[in-house]
């Protein structure tokens, strides 16, 4: 996994779609085919040893509205208190730039591209950790 700080912007691309999280004009995240735009952007905010997540465009964070699997992802103005991801690495065989993105506290709910769907627009959300590819998540500097 990438060291967390607070400045460079990152990609997070879904390993297995190999799409890129991305926040919607309405504010929900998606997985899209990369444009290099800033809403494809996010910054890790190091929090107690573990990150809270913003966008480069809007500057809002990663949010759910409960921890109920199948949760869509959003970003809200949560900037007094985030919410709080773990960054786990998702086996022996992964390398250092890839995780899974767990809500603190909860290791088994995490970030996953509805359904594997490749297709561009689709849901993120939260969901029950099964260890498929569509929950592991790339991240690459973004600004270099």
């Amino acid at each position: 996994m990438p060291a967390v700080e607070a400045s460079p912007a990152y990609y997070l691309q879904c390993v297995g779609t190999q799409t890129f999280l991305t926040i919607s004009s309405d504010g929900k995240c998606t997985a899209n085919t990369k444009d290099n735009s800033d809403a494809q952007k996010w910054y890790f905010d190091a929090r107690a040893g573990d990150v809270a997540i913003h966008n480069k465009a809007s500057g809002t964070y990663l949010s759910f509205p409960s921890l109920a699997s199948g949760q869509r992802m959003a970003c809200s103005e949560q900037t007094a208190s985030p919410k709080i991801y773990q960054l786990v690495a998702p086996g022996e065989a992964c390398d250092q730039y890839q995780c899974v993105i767990a809500v603190q506290g909860k290791a088994d709910v995490v970030l996953d591209v509805s359904g594997s769907d490749k297709k561009s627009g689709t849901a993120v959300l939260l969901y029950s950790k099964h260890g498929g590819k569509n929950q592991v998540w790339a991240a690459t500097l973004a600004d270099q």
